[in-house]
């Protein structure tokens, strides 16, 4: 759940803004060679229109002309550096990310390993005099994974279980054995 979050943080707050940012530089990229066009058939072509008949005269420049040079290295310039600057970004955002998703894949995998350590360290108390502290140690490996919690209290559960059937057998033998009855 936290690396959901993390992930979102990030995404909200690095990779977005450099699509937008990106998606701005497209948009302008748009509008430059919308007015290299209109440019090219509002000063360089004109028509005639006398009774129905359409007369154009074109100049000499097709697209390879000086202009249409200049414009394409401008619009290059103008295209490629904030292109640059975005890759590396992106580059910088998405180390974020992988250093903050493996801090975090580090630190569940502590916390599990502590929890399973805990548990096993658990297991070694049998005794009934020792239920309590076998208790303590579920209760914190419950705490550091939640995902224990269930299984090991279903086998606390049964520890007690077990301590009070022996304790209630022993107490009816002693009981049986003070009247003189044989069990």
């Amino acid at each position: 759940m936290h690396i959901l979050h993390s992930i979102r943080h990030l995404w909200t707050a690095r990779i977005l803004p450099l699509w937008r940012a990106l998606l701005s530089v497209l948009w302008r990229l748009f509008l430059v060679l919308a007015i290299l066009v209109l440019f090219k058939y509002l000063f360089f072509t004109n028509c005639l229109s006398v009774q129905g008949v359409n007369a154009c005269i074109t100049l000499s420049l097709n697209d390879t002309s000086i202009i249409f040079t200049l414009g394409g290295l401008l619009l290059a310039l103008f295209v490629m550096i904030p292109t640059f600057w975005i890759e590396s970004k992106i580059k910088d955002a998405s180390d974020e990310v992988k250093k903050a998703v493996l801090a975090e894949t580090q630190d569940v995998m502590q916390k599990l390993s502590q929890a399973q350590m805990l548990i096993f360290e658990a297991d070694k108390y049998q005794n009934v005099g020792e239920l309590l502290t076998k208790e303590v140690l579920i209760d914190q490996a419950a705490s550091l994974w939640p995902q224990f919690k269930q299984e090991e209290y279903r086998k606390l559960g049964n520890s007690f279980s077990l301590a009070v059937r022996y304790h209630l057998d022993l107490c009816v033998k002693v009981s049986c054995k003070q009247a003189g009855r044989d069990v």
